[in-house]
């Protein structure tokens, strides 16, 4: 009987432990997608800037 009490016990800590580091990976994933959403509007900003530049570069004529 001891045995299987012990056997559950750790299991019960190897599960703990599970569900500790899949709320981990959570958060990590959600921060990387936060992270992502701010890279990705940041590249657009930069894309409109890049196409305002040609614009304007074009303006001048080139011999």
């Amino acid at each position: 009987m001891l045995q299987i009490a012990e056997g559950t016990s750790q299991q019960s800590l190897v599960l703990d432990d599970i569900s500790r580091n899949l709320v981990t990976t959570k958060d990590f994933s959600t921060s990387t997608s936060e992270l992502m959403n701010e890279s990705s509007t940041a590249c657009g900003g930069l894309k409109d800037e890049s196409q305002s530049l040609l614009h304007n570069l074009n303006q001048f004529k080139v011999n």
